[in-house]
């Protein structure tokens, strides 16, 4: 299958504060200092034989704020650190990450009912977060944005059934176009919650990708989800109704 990956323009999010867990740091860097360990000293205390592999893991660690478990367990216990707090303060991080992936998810129906407004608006179609995405071996990882998701959703792409108790919607993918082996995220309509899984045919996604050509121009947007739904409960929009006509022949088919 020749893929091109037309939406691959779309600009990247700006990296946010959310996008690296400075808690963790700071509290591994904190204990580390009253511990008086050195990186090297820290690193030959957890005992891995490539002592040059586990200082990279160490810098990396403390400029991204990822790290195997395993590491983190092991230095949890050398610098005495209760688990159940480092568990706290990863919870609060992923919390705060994925916070617009939780407003997107919760208030879908509101967000479906202006489905039409939002993807005929770039500073609203153009809204993404951490946790929405295409990912595919080999190809690059271009962005994806609530509009584009929309549109998929209108053509009847990117849903799955039989994963929980109604239709589940997904919000993130990525998986190989040659082996065809991939992962899911997404959020059941019904019951809101998340589900991780496999699609039996991934080619099919990477089709509807293909084919598929935003309604609006692909930018970059100031507007967050939480404006979004801001906007929709104010006067300006209270009594719109949402009209497919006029565009759903771009948003369905991606033709104008």
């Amino acid at each position: 299958m020749r893929l091109n990956f037309s939406v691959s323009t779309l600009s990247r999010p700006q990296p946010q504060s959310t996008d690296i867990n400075s808690e963790l740091i700071n509290l591994i860097q904190n204990h580390q200092q009253a511990a008086q360990l050195s990186n090297v000293q820290l690193a030959t205390k957890l005992g891995y034989k490539n002592i040059n592999k586990t200082m990279r893991n160490l810098r990396d660690f403390k400029q991204t704020g990822e790290i195997a478990d395993s590491y983190l367990h092991k230095i949890g216990e050398i610098l005495n650190i209760d688990f159940d707090e480092i568990r706290q303060v990863q919870a609060r991080y992923l919390r705060d990450k994925f916070s617009d992936r939780t407003l997107f998810i919760q208030h879908f129906d509101q967000i479906w009912a202006h489905r039409a407004l939002i993807i005929g608006d770039a500073s609203y179609a153009n809204i993404s977060f951490p946790g929405i995405y295409l990912s595919v071996a080999y190809l690059g990882a271009p962005g994806y944005n609530i509009g584009i998701l929309l549109q998929h959703y209108m053509n009847g792409h990117w849903r799955a059934d039989n994963v929980c108790c109604d239709r589940v919607y997904i919000i993130a993918a990525g998986g190989s176009p040659l082996s065809g082996n991939n992962s899911c995220h997404g959020f059941c309509r019904r019951c809101r919650s998340q589900k991780s899984f496999k699609v039996p045919a991934f080619g099919i996604m990477l089709k509807a990708h293909k084919e598929l050509k935003p309604a609006c121009q692909q930018r970059e947007t100031d507007k967050t989800m939480a404006d979004l739904l801001h906007d929709f409960q104010s006067y300006k929009y209270r009594n719109v109704k949402s009209d497919l006509t006029g565009i759903s022949s771009i948003a369905l088919t991606g033709k104008k």
